[in-house]
């Protein structure tokens, strides 16, 4: 079934599959698209990006761009995966001083990306001016505005401050 050959791609990103963008998924099969985030980590060109998110659009719903891929590739990495009908978590972890954060929030709202983040520990005031960037952004365009998530603790920085914790280092 196509929805475990793309689990597994999900999981080890290195896994290929073909695709027709042309396929009839069920309706449960609808459902779990949307529900299928895949990340697009580690491509080195545009190309491979537009290969990837072609071959793999028709059963995943959403892609998400990092800090490496937007770098990368900049706002034509969010516009390859709309025009394959599919939906963008831009996950930049804004942080910074709350108009900054605000500029950043109204431009990718512009690109019409599905979600974005930010990382909390900017504080109320910094959240809250990357949601006013976000409806100043949309209402320009006359489209939705994104989820805004906000990241608390990231895994690497936790595991790091246990691995600490237990080898009685400090």
């Amino acid at each position: 079934m196509a929805l475990e050959k793309i689990a597994i791609c999900a999981q080890t990103c290195e896994i290929a599959f073909h695709f027709d963008n042309s396929m009839n998924l069920t309706n449960k099969e609808q459902k779990a698209r949307k529900m299928v985030c895949l990340p697009l980590d580690g491509l080195l060109s545009i190309n491979d990006l537009k290969a990837r998110v072609e071959e793999l659009s028709p059963v995943v719903g959403l892609f998400k761009i990092g800090k490496e891929t937007y770098t990368r590739f900049g706002p034509e990495a969010v516009r390859v995966v709309q025009n394959y009908g599919a939906d963008v978590f831009l996950d930049l972890k804004y942080h910074d001083i709350p108009n900054t954060v605000k500029g950043a929030a109204d431009a990718a709202s512009r690109l019409g990306v599905y979600m974005f983040n930010v990382h909390a520990s900017g504080g109320l005031e910094m959240m809250e001016a990357a949601v006013e960037g976000a409806r100043n952004g949309t209402e320009k365009k006359g489209i939705r505005i994104p989820k805004i998530i906000a990241v608390t603790v990231l895994t690497s920085i936790e595991y790091s401050k246990q691995s600490i914790a237990s080898s009685g280092k400090s």
